[in-house]
């Protein structure tokens, strides 16, 4: 191997670890977050946790769709962004992000509608139906934030930008603990 491809080789593996060790910290942090959750539900008993589980599956759905579109604008973007065409970059950044407002705003009205109904799809346990539709409707605000954070942390990654979505993980991580421990702690009282 010549010097220079052994400089290029070297520069490959570093880019490809740069890149890749910021979304698997991510991946892990995320990880951490729903392990959270489900330690805070659980304290609450079977039945809650059964009916939060019920709704993070409707809620995958949505993450499902949200990630389809981003996903599709990650891979044309990162064609432009190696075409150095970034003024088509922005054009599919805003139309990734109206499609996932979109089907946030479909799921909200949805949800808002019909929270019972989408529980009852699952599972007809009164015990787990009235919990469930609760949470629904209370997460129903997050579809918004969902589908603008993970579309922004897609294209990002498209552009080789991997900082922000590691950045937007660990503050995510923070508050959700933040304001678990603090409802915990003043319901206590």
């Amino acid at each position: 191997m010549t010097e220079s491809r052994k400089k290029t080789y070297k520069q490959f593996i570093y880019t490809v670890f740069s890149l890749s060790l910021p979304l698997a910290v991510q991946r892990v942090i995320n990880l951490t977050v729903s392990l959270i959750d489900n330690i805070m539900v659980g304290r609450l008993g079977e039945n809650a946790m059964s009916a939060v589980g019920i709704c993070n599956t409707y809620l995958w759905f949505l993450d499902a769709v949200i990630l389809g579109i981003s996903s599709g604008a990650m891979i044309i973007c990162a064609q432009d962004w190696g075409a150095g065409d970034q003024s088509r970059i922005k054009k599919l950044f805003s139309l990734a992000m109206t499609y996932s407002l979109t089907a946030a705003l479909i799921f909200y009205m949805v949800t808002s509608l019909f929270s019972e109904q989408i529980i009852r799809i699952y599972s007809n346990i009164p015990e787990l139906v009235s919990p469930g539709s609760s949470y629904l409707l209370h997460v129903r605000y997050g579809f918004f934030f969902l589908a603008v954070s993970q579309t922004i942390v897609i294209i990002l990654q498209a552009v080789r930008e991997v900082r922000i979505g590691l950045v937007n993980s660990i503050l995510s991580c923070i508050f959700n603990v933040f304001f678990k421990v603090y409802n915990t702690f003043f319901k206590c009282f």
